[in-house]
């Protein structure tokens, strides 16, 4: 009976000391994602010349690849190359408020906004 109450005390130790850990990554995850989408800013589109350009963000386990063309200094496609996010919170309109905006910096899906962002920071680093 010692026996089994031993392996039942270092599983539970084993569950806790994994679900504390991802905890922590979680929220250092949410850290990295506030810093770069702190610098973001409002790009020149004046400056860039017509053409495709590609930017990602990704961090634990959110990531986004995306592709931006810009045609006469305006942003008429972002697409989706590469997604990684929890089901339900994809924040798949994001590129489609960003192209409406004309700027990575807009507001965030409600419910998404850790998705949304990774969105902004790749358009961001596609237009640097």
């Amino acid at each position: 009976m010692r026996k089994k109450s031993t392996i039942w005390i270092v599983v539970a130790f084993l569950v806790l000391t994994i679900a504390f850990m991802g905890r922590m990554r979680y929220q250092k995850m949410a850290e990295n994602i506030e810093k770069a989408y702190q610098e973001i800013t409002i790009p020149d589109l004046s400056e860039k010349p017509d053409g495709v350009y590609s930017g990602s963000f990704s961090d634990f386990i959110l990531r986004v690849d995306v592709k931006v063309t810009l045609k006469d200094q305006q942003i008429i496609e972002v697409e989706t190359e590469r997604l990684r996010a929890g089901w339900g919170y994809e924040a798949r309109e994001t590129p489609q408020i960003i192209i409406k905006a004309q700027s990575p910096l807009v507001d965030a899906v409600s419910g998404a906004t850790g998705t949304s962002k990774c969105f902004m920071i790749a358009v961001h680093k596609a237009l640097r």
